[in-house]
């Protein structure tokens, strides 16, 4: 119907902010996406804070340049490896520009996984920040 297409937009438009949940019982919940910024992870990371970084790009641009001490596992290999993924410990998402972050953290919340956060910018964001020190 058109009230549901009206409500997939929305839903779609959205999503660059929040990630739709399924309950149990089928209804729609809304969570907000942790983000960070590439100078606070940058700090983070220089006071040794406990994290696991996850790039999600394909292994070919993750070789080319990624972050220090992150794990590459593509987007589309995500499902099938969960068992690299520690469930203890913060999860900060990392992708091209942020957007198949966001999508990855609302997969992995599905699975359980609770402290996610998304890098504002992708790797882009993050280099820009490292050759321009801009936040």
């Amino acid at each position: 119907t058109a009230i549901s297409l009206y409500h997939n937009r929305i839903v779609r438009a959205l999503s660059l902010n929040f990630c739709a949940l399924s309950t149990a019982k089928g209804m729609e919940l809304f969570m907000t996406v942790e983000h960070i910024s590439p100078v606070e992870l940058q700090t983070r990371i220089s006071t040794g804070e406990n994290m696991f970084i996850l790039d999600l790009r394909p292994q070919d641009e993750y070789v080319q340049h990624h972050i220090q001490g992150s794990t590459n596992v593509p987007f589309g290999e995500l499902q099938n490896s969960l068992t690299q993924i520690p469930d203890n410990q913060e999860v900060v998402l990392v992708c091209f520009h942020g957007a198949s972050s966001v999508s990855a953290a609302e997969y992995l919340d599905t699975q359980g996984y609770e402290n996610l956060a998304v890098l504002d910018g992708g790797i882009e964001g993050w280099e820009h920040q490292a050759a321009f020190g801009k936040k």
